[in-house]
């Protein structure tokens, strides 16, 4: 239960469940077919919805039309649909459209609930007080002998919180919006629960139809305020966030399907892009004192619509929609979870609408990948940890942001781990089962300490957490790969690769990995890709020019690393070009690697290419000084060259030499037998 009131309709001998959506006959679901076992077709959600409709006016004549206006009011149908739903009522109560004892026809009017109806609301604990002892009598009426119950006749209950205090009127508009909003849909997340609690596994569509979802950033309509323009996003975030501890389905990451935020594409595109089965897409508006989302969950195969709603709500109660949202997306999902993953979905990350708004707003910032925007992403990860000190997530949060500001602002390596290390134990006390938390102290482990066996632990805890988390899977890979386990590194990339297929940097790292196995047509393939998706990861054509390289293609490789100096402005690349090219017209490949090496003394090249291109250069020069001199100062920097050592072509030629041991050893790096060698 979550701690509120539940509301009941009785009439006759049925009992009907509104928050669950269950029509019931002496405790039972009433289904039609299954020879009686509870486990036939079900009550049809847009039937529930008709049957409701009656219930809360009974005794009224409502025609057709007001009938379709509340209950379809997304999309047009015909008045027709009105009578197929009350037929199918008619069926389920056993009543006839002649003499009926509860639907009655008004010939030229509409319909009206003859029978007497009875509002009943029952606090948490009287309504699991009464679902136990149902439960108890079904055992005692089974006998000893008799077999488990099965799916459908066991109740899950969930453990019940405590009541929250009345909310509050907001000082700012936004933040009543954005919690009304978050409650309406982080609710999603929570659907399959009460799924579970209504037994529905036997109907006759696969539970196992949809394994893929993207969830879009909803859209807002109207003027609303530029306070507001991170919600659509946020909210998807977080609802991403929390469908994503569902093993069944694979959830795209927020990084997919950020580029939809704009302007909402066609939806059958978006799932053929994405490559799932279906897609989730939604938008909010602010009129007056009320909220409007709209929801609506789409097939991926031909558009059709599984389901849509729309919810007009007060500010007042921030989470009065949570149920109804829950329902109709259970219904369309079907997803079968564990306890322990209905459990998770239906648990709120924190009860402060004001810490959640503010980590939405660090979630915003920190997807926006550039050095300002982590530095707000930090301030808002810390206001919302300010406002609630036990919100896991925002702790997480701070952890997986200070992991990236080194490579990202050139923040102090050990301060920046530091800082993250200790948010992320922070978070891990709060929930030890928070996936994000494990991944960001692996790092630490990696890139601080040298820890390679703590690491993998920890990133292993991760994907065992959640399976379809793809940054655990991507770092993995690159701790696999670290270690000299290629062809494990690889697997593991490729799952990183079909949970999130848009992301450039996911495909990067899959390309840099089968260059280290020498397969370097279907490197460049994906070096290819990666630049498709983002043209300015110029650290793919880094690759792209050993490529080049290794092929004797010296022109080619020139005009990339061109490029990669200059981070594809037109002018400089172009004299860089030019400059590269006359150095190997007169020296050959010799020429221009010593013309490379100058580049390490040139303060506009990036600092991670001057230190990468002069230990290359000097590899492939085959000067040992030099190279040692060059890896001494990338482990200095912790440069990524050091970490891909064990399996990088350029170094074959020192792993005899004592100091190769020596920079192993201070890397905690060990000879694993199964790491490459160069042909």
């Amino acid at each position: 239960m979550n701690g509120k009131p539940r509301r009941f309709y009785e009439f006759g001998p049925f009992r009907v469940d509104d928050a669950g959506r269950r029509l019931l006959l002496e405790g039972r679901e009433v289904t039609l077919g299954g020879e009686g076992d509870g486990r036939g077709e079900r009550l049809p959600a847009k039937a529930f919805d008709v049957l409701l409709f009656l219930l809360r006016r009974p005794g009224e004549t409502l025609g057709r039309q007001e009938i379709l206006d509340a209950v379809w009011a997304e999309v047009q149908v015909e008045q027709g649909r009105v009578d197929d739903n009350i037929s199918t009522l008619r069926k389920f109560l056993g009543d006839r459209a002649k003499n009926s004892v509860y639907i009655e026809t008004v010939p030229k009017g509409g319909y009206r609930f003859a029978a007497d109806v009875r509002e009943v609301v029952e606090e948490p604990v009287a309504v699991i007080e009464r679902t136990r002892a149902h439960f108890r009598a079904q055992e005692e009426s089974r006998g000893p002998d008799a077999p488990a119950p099965g799916p459908d006749e066991r109740p899950l209950l969930q453990p019940p919180v405590a009541p929250r205090p009345a909310p509050r009127a907001s000082k700012r508009m936004s933040r009543v919006l954005l919690a009304v909003g978050l409650a309406a849909l982080a609710a999603l997340a929570g659907a399959a629960y009460l799924y579970i609690a209504r037994g529905g596994w036997g109907r006759g569509e696969s539970a196992g139809e949809f394994r893929s979802l993207a969830i879009l950033p909803l859209s807002q309509l109207g003027g609303g305020t530029a306070e507001d323009e991170y919600l659509g996003q946020g909210l998807a975030d977080a609802l991403i966030t929390r469908l994503s501890n569902v093993r069944q389905v694979a959830v795209r990451p927020t990084s997919a399907v950020l580029k939809y935020g704009a302007a909402k594409p066609d939806l059958v595109a978006v799932a053929r892009e994405q490559k799932v089965d279906a897609v989730l897409d939604g938008s909010f508006q602010r009129a007056g004192d009320r909220l409007r989302v709209t929801v609506q969950l789409v097939r991926a195969s031909d558009g059709s619509p599984l389901w849509a709603e729309k919810f007009d709500e007060p500010f007042t109660d921030l989470f009065a929609v949570q149920d109804a949202i829950s329902a109709r997306v259970a219904e369309a999902l079907e997803l079968r979870l564990s306890g322990e993953e209905a459990s998770r979905l239906a648990r709120r990350p924190t009860e402060s609408a004001e810490a959640q708004r503010l980590y939405l707003l660090g979630r915003f910032f920190w997807n926006k990948r550039s050095p300002d925007h982590f530095g707000r992403a930090l301030d808002y990860y810390r206001q919302a940890v300010a406002a609630d000190p036990d919100f896991a997530l925002a702790h997480a949060g701070l952890a997986e942001t200070y992991i990236l500001l080194p490579n990202w602002t050139g923040a102090n390596p050990d301060t920046a781990f530091t800082s993250a290390e200790a948010e992320a134990r922070r978070a891990l006390e709060l929930d030890p089962r928070l996936p994000q938390a494990y991944t960001a102290l692996a790092s630490v482990k990696i890139y601080r300490d040298r820890d390679w066996d703590g690491a993998g632990e920890d990133y292993r805890r991760a994907i065992g957490l959640n399976p379809n988390y793809a940054t655990a899977r991507q770092w993995h890979s690159e701790w696999l790969m670290m270690t000299g386990h290629l062809p494990e590194a690889i697997a593991e990339s490729e799952a990183a690769q079909r949970l999130d297929p848009l992301s450039p940097i996911i495909t990067f790292e899959y390309a840099v990995m089968l260059y280290f196995a020498r397969r370097h047509d279907e490197a460049a393939a994906q070096l290819q890709r990666a630049l498709e998706l983002e043209p300015g990861l110029y650290r793919a054509r880094v690759f792209l020019s050993r490529i080049h390289f290794d092929r004797g293609e010296y022109e080619e490789a020139i005009r990339e690393r061109a490029l990669t100096f200059s981070r594809g402005e037109e002018a400089p690349a172009r004299r860089l070009e030019a400059d590269f090219l006359a150095a190997y017209r007169a020296g050959g490949p010799e020429g221009f690697l010593r013309r490379a090496l100058l580049m390490r003394h040139d303060p506009a090249v990036p600092p991670e290419h001057r230190i990468g291109t002069w230990a290359e250069s000097c590899a492939r020069l085959g000067d040992r000084e030099c190279t040692f001199e060059a890896l001494r100062e990338a482990e200095r920097a912790r440069h990524p060259i050091v970490d891909s050592m064990i399996v990088d072509p350029y170094f074959d030629f020192l792993r005899d030499d004592p100091r190769y041991a020596e920079l192993m050893r201070r890397l905690n790096l060990r000879p694993w037998a199964n790491a490459p060698r160069h042909p």
